[in-house]
């Protein structure tokens, strides 16, 4: 029985194995080269975002410190001929006290031809005495000065010198990450190329009505009633209804205003630290549209978080600044349509972005206006 028993079992295995080999492996679906395409970018932009914030940061940085210096070299020069102009006084002084060391005023008084005019005379000398102790102090505190400038001149220097290295290198790194991108952008064949290139080609189109809407909604006055039937018909003729409503909300005049500004500066160049005109940084480019309507907005990315109120996603109006990345690395502003305008890297420069593809991680959004 024992024996039958394990001549069944042996049996059941080899055929088991037999089955197991015989099965083919179950093969992973083929990814998507357009989607992993997508991926890498995000990853990319994300990176590139990411110096794009410490660049502007170190940048707004050093151009506070470069100004601090060129006050504090001022103050050196000026306090430095205080100092050399004291100088003769002092050294006088210095020496004439040199020249009486030691002798008190009683040998003064013994020593003089007339010890009752001397007498008479001595209240005048002490005070002239004291005077010249007050002149040694005097220019000894301004020496003290001009030393305690020339270390926060010499300090600031060097800080300068470490914050432009910092710029340098940020720089580098992100010409290595554009670079990357191109890379991997020119792996696709030409059909993917072309697929990627009809996404961003939607895009634009969408954005381009909306930016003909907001055009005509920052033109026209609430009271001229031919010029809002104009722009209905012509909403209608384009067959961007839709995108009309999304314009004609509740959004501020000077909202509106800073989108077509914004929308204006679109092809325009990508640079790091750039405020415009001719190429700008994410917050460079908000910055420079509120800017347009008299609204000032901090410099980076992360300080306008936090100015004007926060929104929801779901009540977004065109205008608004919208924020993206768990960190806080990069700034648009909002269209309509779920497209926004802002200047993404450098190497595809101010352009529409669709805020709605899963790889752009949305953190918040802002009204400043």
């Amino acid at each position: 029985m024992k024996l039958r028993r394990s001549l069944v079992a042996g049996a059941v295995g080899t055929l088991t194995a037999a089955l197991i080999c015989s099965v083919p492996a179950i093969q992973p679906a083929a990814a998507d080269p357009i989607s992993d395409a997508k991926s890498q970018l995000a990853k990319l932009e994300e990176q590139n975002s990411s110096i794009d914030a410490e660049y502007a940061e170190v940048q707004s940085k050093l151009t506070t410190s470069r100004e601090r210096l060129k006050t504090t070299t001022s103050d050196l020069a000026r306090q430095q001929k205080l100092v050399d102009g004291m100088k003769t006084d002092a050294t006088r002084v210095a020496l004439t006290q040199f020249q009486n060391r030691g002798i008190n005023v009683t040998t003064r008084i013994l020593t003089s031809p007339d010890a009752e005019s001397f007498l008479s005379q001595l209240s005048t000398t002490q005070q002239v005495e004291s005077n010249m102790n007050s002149t040694l102090q005097d220019y000894q505190n301004e020496v003290g000065s001009l030393e305690s400038l020339k270390k926060t001149v010499a300090s600031e220097t060097a800080s300068i010198a470490g914050d432009e290295a910092r710029l340098k290198e940020l720089q580098k790194n992100s010409d290595d990450k554009v670079a990357e991108a191109k890379a991997l952008v020119s792996r696709l064949t030409a059909e993917q190329q072309a697929a990627l290139a009809a996404e961003q080609q939607q895009t634009t189109r969408t954005a381009t009505a909306i930016a003909s809407q907001v055009s005509r909604s920052t033109t026209r006055t609430s009271t001229s009633s031919s010029s809002s039937s104009s722009s209905s018909s012509s909403s209608s003729s384009s067959g961007s209804s839709s995108v009309a409503s999304t314009v004609s909300g509740s959004a501020s005049s000077r909202a509106r205003a800073a989108l077509s500004f914004a929308i204006s500066q679109v092809g325009k160049s990508y640079s790091y630290g750039a405020t415009g005109p001719s190429a700008y940084d994410c917050s460079g480019l908000t910055m420079a549209a509120y800017a347009s309507v008299g609204i000032s907005l901090p410099r980076t990315s992360q300080a306008q978080y936090g100015v004007g109120k926060a929104v929801s996603r779901s009540d977004l109006q065109p205008g608004d600044l919208v924020f993206f990345y768990s960190g806080i690395s990069h700034v648009g502003i909002y269209m309509g349509n779920g497209i926004m305008v802002d200047a993404r890297n450098s190497r595809v420069g101010v352009v529409y972005t669709n805020i709605n593809e899963p790889w752009w991680p949305y953190a918040g959004a802002r009204r400043v206006a």
